[in-house]
């Protein structure tokens, strides 16, 4: 659904007749209005690691695993300097996956993870507000682990990789100008974009004893983003679509407990390492991993 406000006066239209009420408002207004001033904001994903431990998944062949990335947000995200990017940034976020143990240390699974709207932490003043935003941010896709035997008791080397298919909601103002830089219609138009997030996570870790073990790690994923603003020639106008965003490096510490029957819970501890378009602060997660099915006697992990 597109927005047109013209003299003070707003119409709502489906997007085919909009435009056509904007060609006829810009041809009415004069052929010499060439500027479009354009102002956006999204509704992207926490930056995350990947929740893993780096330990294979046991006995267990086939599991659930519910979890959230931010449990606790110690600092608002912030801007980072020199960014041009319009973001909102979930402060509850969840996370469900169901995986299946193709070897005693390789899994495979499926993926979703989902940031609510209602909370959202706007990373600047001077957005475009939150409410014109429509629905939540969220995606689905492929997890999987390797957790290599590097010849060390106890010790794994988890190799983790996400990949996800976001569907990001974000927001565009459009405000045709007049030759004087006068603004004379603002267009609104509400959309979602697909936006696909990688992620690589490398996860050392160590299992003091058969209920708890100790890991931490580095993964790599790309932050999506979307222009903040940006001035255009009416000839030349296009709406700009979310993008994948730049590459960030995200350190992670934690521990995970083992129970009884295969049940697991992880509590762990991220910082972004570079503020690439969003400066965060130390954030806390959790999971739980939930047996599906198990062995009737203990698989040793090879």
């Amino acid at each position: 659904m597109r927005r047109v406000i013209h003299n003070g006066i707003m119409i709502s239209t489906p997007g085919s007749i909009a435009r056509i009420a904007l060609l006829a408002a810009a041809v009415t207004v004069s052929a010499a209005s060439t500027t479009v001033k354009q102002q956006r904001a999204a509704l992207v994903p926490h930056q995350q690691p990947v929740q893993r431990s780096g330990q294979p998944i046991g006995d267990n062949r086939a599991e659930v695993a519910l979890g959230t990335s931010t449990l606790s947000v110690l600092t608002k995200p912030e801007i980072a300097e020199g960014a041009n990017a319009g973001l909102y940034i979930p402060r509850v976020h969840a996370s469900g996956a169901v995986r299946f143990r193709a070897t005693p240390r390789f899994d495979i699974g499926l993926l979703w993870d989902h940031g609510l709207k209602a909370g959202a932490l706007s990373i600047q003043d001077g957005q475009p507000p939150l409410d014109e935003i429509d629905g939540d941010v969220y995606g689905g896709g492929l997890t999987m682990q390797y957790a290599a035997d590097v010849g060390v008791s106890n010790f794994s080397l988890g190799l983790g990789f996400d990949l996800l298919f976001y569907s990001v909601p974000y927001v565009e103002y459009s405000t045709y100008l007049d030759v004087d830089g006068r603004p004379v219609f603002t267009d609104i138009d509400h959309e979602r974009d697909t936006v696909p997030v990688f992620a690589f996570g490398v996860v050392p870790s160590w299992k003091l004893s058969p209920r708890l073990t100790v890991f931490g790690g580095v993964t790599a994923r790309n932050h999506p983003t979307i222009k903040r603003l940006e001035n255009e020639n009416v000839l030349d106008e296009s709406s700009d679509d979310v993008e994948g965003g730049p590459l960030n490096f995200v350190a992670n510490a934690g521990v995970e407990f083992t129970f009884g029957n295969g049940l697991r819970a992880m509590l762990h501890m991220f910082q972004p390492m570079n503020a690439d378009p969003v400066r965060y602060g130390p954030t806390f997660g959790a999971a739980v991993a939930i047996p599906l099915a198990r062995d009737s006697k203990p698989a040793a992990a090879r």
